[in-house]
Order: structure tokens, then C-alpha cells, then sequence
């Protein structure tokens, strides 16, 4: 939003940039018909477009003409923009600024007379040739506006302004007395009507340009109003794009959480399933272990017969000693019946666990895997299962077995 209100406020600086050049363009046409008027002419120095000017042209002024003719160098007669080009003389008598402005070539000694008025200072130069006591004359420089100098304000400019020598001529004053009254001289020569229809000129002018801005400002308050609803269209467009993609950043985290709490479910539910298995495996240890001990027994049961010869004279005794160990060994027996029931119990559940987690693993299966990779899966499990009880069951029912026949 901020980018579009800085848009817009350099947009409304440009359209205003632009209705005051136009204003200030027709000021300058109309200063320039004050002055043209005064002088009975345009100003004929201001328009070259090559960028020539000084006194080695014809006193050709910079007219703007290209753009950077702004400033004349006048040792070398090309115009610039530089600051070069304008400090390289002490006068401005040939740049852009003095365009419209004319000279008055007057001489004093003999009753101020002016003899001649022209845009070309080279001109007014030619007329008076050298000045001196005898000679008291002056360039005075014709600006079309009121020059305070001399404790005397006056339409004739300072001669200071000007070279006060050249080639072949001069200047020449006792004072500021006797340059005021040129100044008085060539401001009596713009004549009261001729100042009246440059006024009328310059008021015509002035009410065109500020109708040209009324109508400049009237368009860029209509290309602002447009330009901030534009930008409010896009700031709503904005925030919703905005609150969309928050929407599927909320979703994606939480699908995220479902997939990270089923896999962790899934994780403690293979730890039990292994732990149980690890105590089916122990039972199966003491399984084998009571099988070891009943042949190791049966082996000792079948002692040589020189042994059982030599023992005869203990037949009584060994008979208490069997019977005692006949009874001690159906106590060990009913002892390890109540083990086998009790691992076939931790079998039992340890397979209703393996059916669960095989259920549970079919299920997540069955989402992702095709028919038939489900089928083979659960024939596999199946089998293993089968083949697991079998094993089991076998083990068990030859130590019941061996334990009856004893």
C-alpha cells in the first residue's frame, strides 16, 4: 500500500512539474513580447540552433537551442551547460539570459543621443568607436524590467554589466551622474503605448497559462483519484492472496502433525511387539533348556547294567531314593506344565499383538500398495505365523510327551 501512495504522490508531483513549465514558458513568451515590443522587433541574435554564439558570430546569443545552449564561451563561440562555459568570461551578454534584451548606443556630449537601438551588441559597438572626456557615451543594456543602480531605478540596465572596451571602441562616464541620465534617455525611448500593449500582452498570457494550469491540475486530481483506487484494488487483492496462502501454510503444518503423531504410534507399536517377541524367544530358551535336562536325566536312567548290578545291595535304599526323587521329579514336572502353559499364554498374546500390528500394517499397506501386494503380503505373514505356532507347538508337545512317559 505504501508503494502505491509514494507512486501516486510522484505521479501528482509530475503533473504539477509540468503545468508550472508550461506557465513558466508562456511568462518567458510573454516577458519576451515586453521586450520585443520596447525594442520594435524580435530578438533576430536568439535564433541559432547550432550552438555558435559571440562576437565572432554576428553576436549571436545562445538560444536554447539544442538544450544545452545555455551558456556562451565566448573565446571559442560554441554555447554550453557547464559551469566552464559560464565562468569563463566575466559577462553574460551572449547567453541564454540576455535573450530579448536590446542595447541603446547613446552618446551624452551633444545632448544625449541615442544612436542606435539593436539586439546585436556588436552593432551598438560599431556606432560609438572610442569614448573620452570629449566623448561621453554608453552602452545601456535594455532588459524590458525596472534595473536599480546608481541610487536610481530605471527600465535602462547598468552599463557595468557590459565590456566598457572592444576592438576599435569604449565607454566613457565621468559618473554615476552622467550614466544616469543615458539610462533616463533610453528608458524615455519605450514610449507609453507601446509599454500599455506589452502590459495587455503579458496579462493575456498570464490568464493563458493559469487557465492551462486550472486545466493540468484538474487532470491530475481526476489521474490521482483513479491511481489511489487502483492502488486500493491492489492492496485488497493483496491481503487476499496473503490470507490464501496463510490458509494453505496452516493446512500443510497440519497434515505435517498428523503424519509425524501416526509415525510415532506406529514406532511404540513395534517397540511392544519386538519386546514381546524378545520374551517369546526367552521362553523358548527355557523350553530347550527343560528338554536338555529331561535327556540329560533319561541318559543317567540308562546306566550300565554293571552299575545297576553293583547297586543291588542298595536296592532298598535307592528304591526311597527313586521314589523320593520320582515325587520330586512330578513336583519339577507340574512345575514346568505351569511354565509351558504360561509361555503358551505369552505365545498367545504375543501373536494376537503380531495380529494387531499386521492389521494395523495391512491397513497402512492397503492405503498405499495395490490388491495384490496386499495379498501377498498377508499370505507371507500368514505362513510365518503358521509356521511359528507349529514350531512352538511341536516343542511343547514332545516335552509333554517325554514327560509321560517318565
Amino acid at each position: 500500500m505504501n508503494r502505491w501512495i509514494t507512486v501516486l504522490v510522484l505521479f501528482s508531483l509530475v503533473a504539477t512539474s509540468v503545468a508550472l513549465s508550461v506557465v513558466q514558458e508562456h511568462q518567458d513568451d510573454a516577458r519576451e513580447s515586453v521586450r520585443a515590443t520596447t525594442a520594435g522587433t524580435r530578438d533576430s541574435t536568439c535564433t541559432r540552433t547550432d550552438g555558435r554564439c559571440g562576437p565572432d558570430f554576428n553576436g549571436a546569443k545562445c538560444s536554447g537551442m539544442p538544450s544545452w545552449a545555455i551558456y556562451c564561451h565566448t573565446a571559442n563561440g560554441w554555447c554550453g551547460k557547464t559551469s566552464a562555459h559560464r565562468d569563463a568570461q566575466s559577462g553574460s551578454e551572449y547567453d541564454k539570459s540576455s535573450c530579448g534584451t536590446w542595447y541603446c548606443a547613446i552618446r551624452r556630449s551633444g545632448g544625449n543621443n541615442i544612436l542606435k537601438k539593436t539586439y546585436s551588441l556588436n552593432e551598438a559597438q560599431a556606432v560609438l568607436g572610442t569614448g573620452s572626456h570629449s566623448r561621453v557615451q554608453a552602452i545601456i543594456p535594455m532588459t524590458g524590467s525596472m534595473v536599480t543602480a546608481g541610487n536610481l531605478a530605471s527600465l535602462g540596465g547598468d552599463p557595468h554589466t557590459l565590456p566598457k572596451s572592444w576592438s576599435g571602441g569604449s565607454m566613457y562616464w565621468g559618473g554615476w551622474g552622467q550614466i544616469n541620465a543615458m539610462r533616463a534617455t533610453c528608458a524615455s525611448a519605450v514610449s507609453l503605448p507601446h509599454l500599455q500593449v506589452a502590459h495587455e500582452a503579458l496579462k493575456k498570457e498570464l490568464a493563458e497559462s493559469k487557465a492551462e494550469l486550472k486545466e493540468h491540475s484538474a487532470n491530475a486530481a481526476a489521474k490521482a483519484k483513479a491511481a489511489a483506487a487502483e492502488a486500493e484494488d491492489a492492496a485488497v487483492t493483496k491481503k487476499a492472496y496473503e490470507d490464501q496462502q496463510a490458509l494453505i501454510s496452516n493446512l500443510a503444518k497440519a497434515l505435517s502433525d498428523e503424519k509425524r503423531g501416526a509415525k510415532q504410534d506406529a514406532e511404540a507399536e513395534a517397540k511392544i511387539v519386538a519386546r514381546e517377541v524378545e520374551e517369546d524367544g526367552k521362553a523358548k530358551k527355557e523350553v530347550s533348556a527343560a528338554a536338555a535336562a529331561l535327556k540329560k536325566w533319561k541318559e543317567q536312567q540308562e546306566a550300565p547294567a554293571a552299575r545297576l548290578a553293583e547297586a543291588q545291595d542298595k536296592v532298598k535304599v535307592d528304591a526311597q531314593q527313586t521314589a523320593a526323587a520320582r515325587a520330586h521329579q512330578k513336583s519339577e514336572a507340574a512345575r514346568f506344565a505351569a511354565r509351558v502353559a504360561a509361555a503358551n499364554k505369552r505365545l498367545a498374546d504375543a501373536q494376537g499383538a503380531l495380529g494387531g500390528l499386521h492389521a494395523a500394517h495391512m491397513k497402512e499397506a492397503g492405503e498405499a500398495a495395490s490388491a495384490k501386494s496386499q495379498a501377498a503380503a498377508a499370505e507371507a505373514i500368514r505362513k510365518l505365523k503358521e509356521k511359528n505356532v507349529a514350531n512352538h507347538q511341536k516343542a511343547v508337545n514332545e516335552s509333554a510327551k517325554k514327560i509321560g512317559e517318565q
